[in-house]
Formats: C-alpha cells, sequence, structure tokens
C-alpha cells in the first residue's frame, strides 16, 4: 500500500505546504509520501490524459490519496463550498494565519465536488478506489450558500464520485482550517496550551470554537 499527496492545481504554495509534510514526516522517521501535481493544461493535458498518462492512472485500490488544496468558504468558522488555490499571487508574511502569509492578486482556479470527481476520473483514479483523504480547509463542515445551509464538500465530493461508479470510496475531510507543519498541537478544546494539553507531533487542525490547533486526526470526518 502507497500514500500519494496530490495536487490538483499545482503552485509554487501547494508545492511548499506538500514538501512542509514530507519533512514532518522524515523528521518523524516516517516514509515521504509521493507528491502528484496536475502541472499540465490545455491540449497537453488532453493528450497526456489519452494516452494513459492520467496522474493517478498507476494508484491501485489499496493506496491512500490525500488532495491538497485550499477550503474555500463563505464565511469564517463555515465549510467549504469548493476547493481551489490562488494561481500568480505573492505571498506576504504574516503573524495572523496557520500558514504565517497571505496571498495577494493573482486569480483563483476553483473545483466544485462535481468539477474534482470528474477531474479524479480523468485523471486515472480507478473506480474500485477507497481512501480518498481531503486535505483541504473545512471540507468536512457544512457549508452555506445564500443562507442556507450545503452539505460538507467532501459529502459531495463522495456523492459525486458514486456517480461516477466509485461505488466503494470513502472520502474523509476535516473539521476545520488545517496545517501541513508537523509541530507540537493540543487537545480539542484546550484553554490552557501546557502539560498534559500538548500532545505528539503531527499536522494540524483548528476546529471551529477552539482556541488552539490540535492534531489533524481529531478533525476527520468519513463520507
Amino acid at each position: 500500500m502507497a500514500s500519494y499527496i496530490y495536487i490538483p492545481i499545482m503552485t509554487g504554495e501547494m508545492a511548499a505546504m506538500a514538501t512542509d509534510w514530507n519533512n514532518g514526516r522524515t523528521r518523524l522517521g516516517k516514509a515521504p509520501y509521493q507528491i502528484l501535481g496536475a502541472d499540465s493544461s490545455g491540449i497537453g493535458k488532453a493528450l497526456r490524459r489519452q494516452f494513459g498518462g492520467g496522474y493517478l492512472s498507476n494508484v491501485t485500490a489499496a493506496d491512500k490519496v490525500y488532495i491538497l488544496a485550499h477550503g474555500v468558504k463563505a464565511q469564517l468558522n463555515d465549510g467549504a463550498l469548493s476547493i481551489g488555490v490562488q494561481r500568480g499571487a505573492q505571498y506576504v508574511p504574516d503573524g495572523n494565519s496557520l500558514t504565517g502569509y497571505s496571498a495577494q492578486g493573482g486569480a483563483w482556479k476553483y473545483y466544485s465536488a462535481i468539477e474534482l470527481a470528474r477531474h479524479l476520473e480523468k485523471e486515472g483514479l480507478p473506480k474500485t478506489f477507497v481512501d480518498l483523504r481531503l486535505f483541504c480547509c473545512s471540507a468536512g463542515l457544512t457549508a452555506t450558500f445564500q443562507g442556507n445551509p450545503v452539505a460538507p464538500y467532501a459529502q459531495r465530493l463522495k456523492a459525486a464520485l458514486t456517480a461516477r461508479g466509485y461505488n466503494a470510496i470513502v472520502v474523509t475531510g476535516y473539521r476545520g482550517d488545517l496545517n501541513c507543519q508537523y509541530n507540537h498541537y493540543c487537545a480539542p478544546g484546550t484553554i490552557v496550551a501546557m502539560g498534559s494539553a500538548i500532545q505528539g507531533r503531527g499536522k494540524g487542525v483548528k476546529l471551529p470554537g477552539d482556541t488552539y490547533c490540535s492534531r489533524a486526526k481529531n478533525g476527520r470526518v468519513q463520507f
């Protein structure tokens, strides 16, 4: 069984985040994940797919794939309506975000759940695949659109993939904002970050209402 980080929209930011992720694994003595990135477009992409060059064509049903992108929300502490990245942006350091920087300029590229399901199929994800994980902020939380509740992005992706014949698929989302860097994070609901509240190293998630980040595994939800 192999594990992959798949970046459906490759940018320097996404590559750096995946590198942080693997650096954290290496420091813990774990093998890095293979990084797969969709960096072609237009006719090049069409030809690559046509002749068996889908980025996910070598993935097997027993493997695990993490999709790395931003969750795009309508409001703070809400679920992701779509996922995407900001292409061509400039990144400015700040002290207010989980990433440590903010993006300025550029243009967003988005994927709805239906669009991402189509993309994954075209990139060769086998119909027998099971373990798909969305490492995208708040993809496991209920979203809001025009004042109405919308099912979590991960749940919508599960439905869209099932409609395309992925009958064994299990889609995992996370209930909060994520951090790829491996740090010592707190237990969920921590008020004072000291002593037994500090947990082992891993990726992080900031659950709605929490002051501190906790281990990402504490925010997982499956559909």
